[in-house]
């Protein structure tokens, strides 16, 4: 999935308008980045609430009505979403699909009916985000700009059946915590390295080589047989632990995804930032871009960074 158009109506910092991501070349631009500041950070927010899926927002550690702009002003949002080949349900289908919310002032949502779009084209079919493994055609993820990490605590067992709030719940509180990065590294090279998966071979294989590539880390002990991750982690420099962490939970959010894709880091997405060039600092941030464009190639990345 893909996010070509956006429009809004009743947003607090926006008030009414529209975000166009394909412009007029009507092809996905690799990275769309928008100035920093409370209004840019609303946007991702309610591309987050559009596409999340209204099951899991009453969930989310965030006050949703202050994106409203209040008493008697519904937040009203509407996407038109290019839907990957694999999910299309007929051979003529285009691919182009809208979705949309509905919130009132006290944070409630609720998708839209067909009748109460007022942007979309009306023959546009419409599709809803849902909750759970198999509504895997709208890949989101959207992170805030200081990322924190479980150390112990993660669930892989998919134990809490909104599990999926996770891939996106640090846009909206900083600290919320992202993937443990050695378990999820132990994990995926046992299933990889040891079992020989080929899903897992694929992303440890393609994240050793890009960290090694872009940032100089050491991943030579990754494919060998035995490698102690936590070792490997305490050896990262903060900084390199920062810029590696929003990584490592969207490989990790991919193959929970796709658990039988062969080569689930190619799947394409969407995966909003905010602020990862104060995560990774700024002049860091272009090498770090090469490197996610590298491990994720076929993502789409809209992000707010310093505009100064």
């Amino acid at each position: 999935m893909h996010l070509l158009h956006l429009y809004f109506e009743n947003a607090q910092e926006n008030g009414d308008g529209e975000l166009c991501l394909n412009g007029r070349t009507n092809e996905v631009a690799k990275w769309t980045l928008l100035a920093s500041g409370q209004a840019s950070r609303e946007l991702l927010r309610m591309i987050a609430v559009a596409c999340g899926g209204t099951r899991l927002l009453p969930r989310l550690p965030f006050a949703l009505e202050r994106l409203c702009r209040g008493p008697g002003n519904p937040l009203q949002v509407e996407c038109i979403l290019a839907v990957h080949p694999r999910y299309r349900s007929q051979p003529q289908d285009r691919g182009l699909w809208g979705s949309g919310v509905r919130m009132d002032e006290n944070g409630s949502v609720r998708d839209l009916r067909r009748e109460e779009y007022r942007f979309l084209p009306y023959d546009m079919p419409i599709r809803r985000a849902k909750t759970g493994i198999g509504d895997s055609w709208l890949f989101l993820l959207g992170y805030g700009p200081e990322p924190k990490h479980h150390d112990g605590t993660d669930d892989f067992d998919f134990t809490d059946p909104l599990f999926r709030l996770t891939r996106f719940h640090s846009l909206f509180l900083d600290g919320s915590p992202l993937t443990d990065p050695v378990a999820f590294l132990s994990q995926i090279h046992y299933r990889g390295a040891k079992k020989k998966r080929l899903g897992p071979m694929h992303a440890l294989e393609r994240l050793s080589r890009a960290l090694k590539e872009h940032f100089a880390i050491d991943t030579t002990s990754w494919m060998e047989t035995e490698c102690d991750f936590k070792r490997q982690w305490l050896s990262l420099a903060p900084w390199q632990q920062r810029t590696v962490l929003p990584a490592l939970d969207a490989a990790r959010h991919l193959l929970d995804a796709y658990p039988k894709h062969t080569r689930p880091l190619d799947i394409p997405g969407l995966i909003l930032f905010d602020r990862p060039d104060q995560m990774c600092t700024e002049e860091l941030f272009p090498r770090w871009a090469k490197f996610m464009e590298e491990l994720f190639p076929e993502m789409q990345f809209l992000a707010t960074v310093n505009d100064q």
